[in-house]
């Protein structure tokens, strides 16, 4: 599905640029199987995994970040040619690699992650991926399997701490 949206901005609250979704294509999104996970080109730009976010107001928004605005040269009020899509992907998000093959030789660890809820498996998956080396997200992920092991609630401030006590001593 395709539409001209704009870049507006929320006068208040956490988020700041954003675009509106159609009432109809929001619609026919939120109704599918993959509820609100979709995948959105921006002027025809690279393909980005994003939610559709819903506002007070009944409107359905996609979230314009400073990564995303950066990337595209996206500016407040530019005029942007949007093709989305649900996203049907397993995770809402593409796996990294580095992750994915850790699991496969830990079976405890991958059973671990897939017990987690889909958003939070999303965050770990975010926390590795913004990495650019890949042996540093190898290490993330590493960190991540094994605090699973050892936490039976995930403790994001645990986690921190084991990942920098890991880039200290180069695990």
């Amino acid at each position: 599905m395709k539409f001209l949206g704009f870049i507006e901005c929320f006068n208040e609250g956490l988020y700041g640029m954003h675009i509106v979704v159609p009432e109809d294509i929001a619609e026919s999104l939120i109704n599918s199987p993959y509820k609100r996970r979709v995948v959105v080109t921006f002027n025809g730009g690279p393909k980005q995994h994003q939610a559709l976010f819903p506002g007070s107001d009944s409107q359905w928004y996609l979230i314009i970040n400073a990564k995303i605005q950066k990337s595209h040269n996206l500016f407040l009020n530019d005029e942007v040619n949007v093709t989305i899509e649900s996203d049907k992907s397993e995770y809402g998000m593409p796996m990294p690699d580095e992750l994915r093959e850790l699991m496969n030789d830990d079976p405890t660890g991958d059973e671990l992650f897939h017990s987690l809820t889909p958003g939070t498996q999303r965050t770990l998956m975010h926390i590795i991926a913004k990495v650019k080396a890949p042996h540093l997200r190898e290490r993330k992920s590493w960190v991540i399997l094994e605090h699973l092991k050892n936490h039976p609630k995930l403790d994001y401030k645990a986690l921190m701490a084991e990942m920098k006590e890991a880039n200290q001593k180069n695990i």
